[in-house]
């Protein structure tokens, strides 16, 4: 599964080498290629460029179909993904017992 899923970010994502996926996975060190840097900005860089916001490319993600033959739209499609995953929330309340999470667990303590 963690095979696949790196095959789909290389494909996805420019500049990502697996060298580079792996030290991002494994040791948190973010990766610096300029490829990536540019994939990742959320703007324009120049008069007749598209829109780079990540919600013009989740959109474009479900009202059209991708050509994933297309270097350009899988890199769109990336992009839509890597901001999904950013923003999904799942940190907010995963680790039982934690301080942070107190006043959380008494209240879902208390609704049960």
């Amino acid at each position: 599964m963690i095979a696949a899923v790196a095959l789909s970010l290389a494909l996805a994502v420019p500049g990502l080498t697996d060298a580079a996926l792996a030290d991002w996975r494994n040791d948190k060190k973010y990766p610096s290629s300029p490829e990536f840097r540019t994939w990742l900005q959320t703007r324009a860089t120049g008069a007749d460029s598209e829109p780079v916001n990540p919600y013009y490319f989740r959109t474009l993600a479900v009202t059209r179909k991708l050509d994933l033959g297309n270097q350009q739209e899988r890199h769109r499609l990336g992009r839509a993904f890597y901001h999904l995953a950013q923003r999904r929330g799942y940190k907010s309340n995963r680790i039982a017992g934690d301080e942070k999470d107190g006043a959380v667990n008494e209240k879902i303590t208390a609704l049960q």
